[in-house]
């Protein structure tokens, strides 16, 4: 019998999922909706609530069918079922306290109902839980509810490599990656003493970034493996297996793994081979490869040795194949296409050692010949001096500042400017070359011979309208695709760092120091980039320059300082009695059964599975934290090279994005970039408070999390990474991002007229707009692994220039606004604000998620400032509802603030929030409030408590 509506109601509220008040207002708001058009029916009701994101339509189909659920498994709410592909059947959940996603699989059959073997399933999974590694699926924990048993799995994006190749050849080079990184993961698992056992293209898992993670426990069976079950039997069984008792060991996963190799060249499995058929199988393997798919010849030996049938000639683990293809791919004849440079974009004449500013630059709109400046005299200092974190940050938003500060010129609006440049100007957008596609990438570069340097006295004038011929041999470009990247490194990890950043940034201050436009990019930050490095130096007690890699998380709470926590890599070892007199004798602490060490404002930790190459340092407070989590962690570090394996937890889109860095770049940022602009006046400071507006209009709404990055050699490179929320269409943000791009020159251009900069920095500002406009002119922008992608390529110099720029152009303040262009817009103060009419209903939701609703509704930031109510004992997370409809907003704030403390200790005061006269609006308490000397807008005035 079909539900009913009613029954509809009465399961979704014995679910969980709705509230009883609720169900009575969507009732009536889908009543309303539907008008008078007959009785409607539960499935009418489902769709509308599924189309309202109000239920998934895993939700509504599960109580259509009469069931409440469950949904809800320990901490894990189950939001989807999968119900196709390699893991139909999963659940889909989320983690209810971090937000965290997770795929939950459900023990059936006797694991789940056999008291012994639900014994043998822990037993497995406390193996599979240690086996953590980037090439790994990963089991998080095992889940008891009720009758219910289940594994808590990390979540997938992708397809396995059975669906994604059915059938069909893989290139040789994307074969050999395939099964590399299976080998590695097959490898992590053998180091722990664990058999696969069920290897196959069905249990290989290809992600969108295009890595390759095996699928072990519980995905690849619920029982521990044996030759008389699995894959054993089938098109990927060693020969020895045949033989009755033979156990399966880590030769049998290599010879499945061979097996699946040939598959992915061949597009067909191989026929089983007898025992005894050693002799022949070498010889007649690389045959058929080489005549079936033409693979190259060591390839084609690597795959006849993993599938030899006999154990003594074939590879005696998955670590020597690892071994045995990364030597193929360094050698030429192995290693496939190389991947192409792009053209280089603009004629380039370095200018003299010592060059003066004034010295004559090389003409044409295509040079940069911008001398270096030593005189720091000429910047203003506009740096506060408010932890490392302003310096740190600030040193990287100088660089990208190019691409923001002026682009929301005050007052300058958001009006789109024509997409070809300066209204008039003929000149053409350059060519260059992009990445091609795999299967179309050149053999080989050729690269002509070097010419002798140029005499920049003699520097001959540059055609305008001519692109100079490159020194790399090119491929045919289509002026879109996106340029190759100069670096192929693993993604980052954030191991060691406390959890609750919304921001992480890593350097390889060896590398950047070594390179002398390095050390011009310091130079060119001012006092800001020197103090900086000093700053750090101070902290970690080591120069920058022996520092391979360095990761600051930043910390923003709320009403407080930012606060940072570092990971410093070295490739020398760490002496813990040296260091120790560098950080100034600090007392040893106990915690987790470690070691750390803790000394004014700073705890630092050595941690014994960092190969004493590591050095971890946080506020004291959550020191014990990152002890704890070191603890846990039983692999060594270089065993452990998954993105953020052992590493605090992330959002779902921090968490794709980490994915898709590479640690070889020389700057990466990770953020989110609403967490970072709500905490923009503690983080942006100084000059770079400016930034703010900048960043709001160009990230926009959508971009949920970003990744920046930048690598400088001969060539500069930039790219930027963005993905937005709910898993949305990347192409809506690439097409939000080419809009930016192309007004940028002509927004520059506006706000430098209203500047009056010192004689020292005016020949460079000048100049900003040409090289904007090369920036714009030499950025691509694409859709890649479900990301928007930009990603530029200038010559090596221009990264000091543009920093010098634009940390010029950040220490001059506008002067008197110019005669032409937009009139600049007064901002709403907060009191207009919050006598706006606005509605605000739920059912339950904490302070803090409450303020930031209003923010939203009224376009004004509103800053809980926390340390002020902990004097008074009142927390941010207290939960209540609110259902207030078509009320002034600065009411509903006042009853927020009632509900929260109903003994009206809770106000809010209005202070400036920016220098461009924006206000915020802070909420405190009446104490706090008095002690500082505030005044309370009237209206709280006559509200000392609580009404009755």
């Amino acid at each position: 019998m079909p539900v009913q509506i009613a029954d509809f109601w009465k399961l979704a509220v014995a679910s969980g999922a709705l509230s009883m008040e609720r169900c009575k207002a969507l009732h009536a708001a889908f009543q309303k909706q539907r008008g008078a058009s007959g009785p409607a029916t539960a499935n009418e009701l489902a769709t509308w609530l599924v189309a309202e994101d109000v239920l998934t339509r895993y939700q509504a189909i599960v109580f259509l069918s009469g069931r409440p659920g469950p949904f809800v498994f320990g901490d894990y709410r189950v939001f989807d079922r999968i119900e196709t592909g390699r893991l139909a059947g999963l659940l889909r959940a989320v983690q209810v306290t971090s937000g965290q996603r997770a795929l939950l699989h459900v023990f059936k059959g006797r694991a789940a109902q056999d008291p012994a073997a639900w014994k043998e399933v822990i037993a497995l999974a406390r193996l599979a839980a240690r086996a953590r590694h980037e090439h790994l699926s990963q089991l998080h924990c095992l889940v008891e509810a009720g009758s219910q048993k289940i594994a808590v799995l990390a979540d997938l994006d992708g397809r396995a490599v059975a669906e994604q190749y059915a059938a069909a050849r893989v290139n040789a080079a994307d074969a050999a990656r395939i099964v590399s990184q299976a080998a590695a993961g097959l490898a992590a698992l053998h180091e722990l003493g664990i058999v696969h056992g069920a290897l196959c293209p069905a249990n290989l898992w290809l992600e969108p970034s295009g890595s390759v993670r095996l699928l072990q426990f519980p995905l690849s069976g619920e029982t521990q493996p044996s030759a008389a079950q699995g894959t054993a039997k089938g098109p990927y069984s060693a020969p020895e297996l045949a033989i009755p008792g033979q156990p399966l060991d880590g030769q049998s996963d290599v010879y499945s793994l061979g097996c699946v190799f040939y598959e992915l060249l061949t597009g067909q499995p191989r026929a089983a081979t007898p025992i005894g058929a050693a002799g022949q199988t070498l010889a007649g393997v690389v045959e058929s490869l080489e005549k079936l798919a033409a693979v190259p010849r060591p390839l084609a030996e690597i795959v006849a040795r993993m599938i030899d049938a006999d154990r003594q000639l074939r590879y005696p683990s998955a670590a020597a194949v690892v071994q045995a293809l990364a030597a193929v791919a360094r050698e030429p004849a192995g290693a496939g296409p190389a991947k192409p440079r792009p053209l280089q974009p603009i004629l380039v004449r370095q200018p003299a050692a010592g060059a003066l500013l004034e010295a004559q630059p090389a003409e044409g709109p295509y040079s940069f010949n911008l001398a270096d400046l030593s005189d720091t005299d000429a910047r203003k200092k506009g740096w506060r001096e408010r932890g490392m974190v302003a310096s740190t940050i600030g040193a990287l938003a100088i660089v990208i500042a190019a691409l923001l500060y002026f682009a929301f010129r005050p007052g300058g609006g958001d009006s789109e400017h024509a997409a070809n440049g300066v209204e008039g100007s003929a000149e053409p957008k350059p060519p260059g070359s992009a990445a091609p596609s795999p299967e179309n990438r050149p053999a080989a570069e050729k690269k002509t011979a070097a010419e002798p340097a140029a005499d920049p006295k003699q520097a001959p004038a540059v055609d305008r309208h001519k692109i100079v011929k490159p020194a790399v041999e090119l491929v045919d470009d289509d002026g879109e695709s996106l340029w190759a990247s100069p670096t192929d490194g693993q993604p980052l990890g954030l191991k060691y760092l406390p959890a609750g950043a919304e921001l992480y940034l890593a350097l390889r201050p060896a590398d950047i120091l070594a390179h002398a436009e390095g050390k011009k990019i310091v130079d060119a930050l001012g006092p800001g980039g020197a103090w900086g490095k000093s700053r750090l130096e101070a902290i970690t007690g080591m120069p920058m320059s022996d520092v391979s890699q360095l990761i600051v998380a930043c910390y923003t709470p709320q009403g407080s300082l930012p606060t940072v926590a570092l990971v410093v890599r070295t490739p020398g070892e760490l002496d813990e009695k040296t260091m120790r007199d560098k950080w100034g004798d600090p007392n040893p602490v106990e915690a987790s059964g470690q070691k750390y060490f803790a000394a004014g404002e700073w705890a630092y930790f050595l941690p014994a599975n960092g190969d004493h190459h590591v050095l971890a340092i946080a506020p004291p407070a959550q020191m014990p934290d990152v002890v704890a989590a070191a603890a846990a962690a039983l692999e060594p570090e270089e065993k452990s090279a998954a993105p953020n394996d052992d590493g605090p937890p992330l959002n779902r889109q921090m968490e794709k994005l980490l994915k898709t860095t590479d640690r070889d770049r020389q700057v990466t940022l990770l953020a989110e970039p609403h967490a970072l602009l709500m905490s923009g006046e503690s983080i942006l400071a100084g000059n770079l408070i400016r930034l703010h507006d900048s960043l709001v209009w160009f990230f926009g709404d959508d971009a949920a999390a970003v990744a920046l990055s930048f690598h400088f050699g001969d060539d500069f490179f930039a790219e930027l990474r963005a993905i937005n929320s709910a898993d949305q269409d990347p192409y809506r943000l690439t097409e939000h991002f080419k809009r930016r791009l192309e007004t940028l020159p002509e927004r520059v251009e506006e706000y430098l007229v209203t500047l009056n900069p010192h004689r020292y920095g005016k020949l460079i500002l000048g100049r900003m707009t040409e090289m904007v406009r090369l920036v714009r002119d030499y950025s691509r922008i694409d859709a890649e692994n479900q990301q928007a992608v930009v990603r530029c390529y200038l010559p090596g110099i221009a990264a000091h220039n543009l920093a010098m720029g634009v940390e010029l152009a950040l220490a001059e303040r506008p002067g008197a606004a110019v005669a032409s262009g937009p009139v600049a817009k007064k901002p709403v103060a907060a009191a207009e604000a919050l006598k706006q009419k606005i509605s605000l209903s739920f059912d339950k939701d904490t302070l803090e998620k409450t303020m930031d609703m209003l923010s939203k509704e009224i376009d004004t930031e509103i800053v809980i400032l926390g340390s002020d109510l902990q004097l008074d004992g009142i927390t941010k997370n207290q939960s209540f509802a609110l259902n207030e409809r078509d009320k002034p907003a600065g009411e509903i704030l006042r009853i927020v603030m009632l509900k929260a403390n109903p003994d009206g200790k809770l106000v809010y005061v209005i202070r400036q929030k920016h220098p461009n006269g924006k206000e915020g609006i802070f909420i405190t308490t009446r104490g706090a409030a008095a002690k500082r000397g505030e005044k309370l807008p009237a209206e709280l005035e006559a509200e000392p408590g609580p009404k009755k």
